[in-house]
């Protein structure tokens, strides 16, 4: 676990997971965001997705921006309001961190979430896209409480892989694929996964599983560990 310093000056918690490679600087890194804005994307445990990415030789950051719980409430109320605004630029700031501390290839920065933090990493792209080489949303949100700054998600230019499952109950399959053909429409490199009945398949893994393949394969493409 780490702090780094925002923009703004706010300290701001993350958690940082090396891969057990040689080489340890400049490495490809994945920021892999939570499913909820006020709940922390990473606790002191066994997290698999963690562990499958810093498997395969990515570096795995995840910041915990203004409005998380479980930091105090100055860290929480700092967040009122700030969803896609000034905690978009914590997550940000968290690789300009990485990238000073020697951690992370700044050529070699993808972004991934579900549920609120595939919003975040599509926000991301539009917002930060000189930080992130691609992003990754599997069942998220493509909209945030009239955000006017949603309708720009459309313009995002960067290559994308979007997951849904045609019964997703968290967030509307049709909103999903809705936003992959109006992103489709003007950004050769969105991908399409679908699911069924949903991405997060508990009871047989099998759509899990490939999910996982699939976000290997892409990462692998665009900034591969090797």
């Amino acid at each position: 676990m780490v702090r780094y310093k925002a923009r703004d000056g706010l300290q701001v918690p993350a958690f940082l997971t090396l891969p057990n490679t040689a080489q340890q600087k400049k490495l490809p890194t994945v920021v892999l965001l939570g499913p909820d804005e006020e709940r922390r994307s990473a606790k002191w445990e066994w997290n698999a997705e963690v562990q499958f990415l810093a498997s395969r030789g990515y570096a795995v950051l995840q910041p915990e921006p203004r409005g998380t719980k479980g930091y105090g409430s100055k860290h929480f109320q700092a967040g009122a309001g700030q969803a896609g605004r000034a905690a978009q630029n914590d997550i940000a700031d968290a690789v300009k961190w990485a990238v000073a501390e020697g951690h992370t290839d700044p050529a070699r920065v993808c972004i991934a979430g579900t549920g609120y933090g595939g919003y975040a990493a599509m926000m991301a792209l539009l917002k930060h896209a000189d930080s992130f080489k691609c992003g990754i949303s599997w069942s998220g949100m493509t909209a945030y409480r009239n955000n006017p700054d949603d309708a720009g998600l459309k313009d995002i230019k960067r290559p994308v892989l979007l997951a849904y499952g045609t019964g997703d109950e968290a967030v509307s399959y049709k909103q999903g694929l809705a936003f992959y053909q109006a992103l489709k429409a003007g950004n050769p490199q969105a991908e399409w996964l679908e699911y069924a009945p949903a991405v997060e398949d508990w009871t047989t893994q099998k759509n899990r599983i490939d999910l996982w393949r699939n976000i290997e394969s892409f990462l692998a493409r665009h900034i591969g560990a090797q």
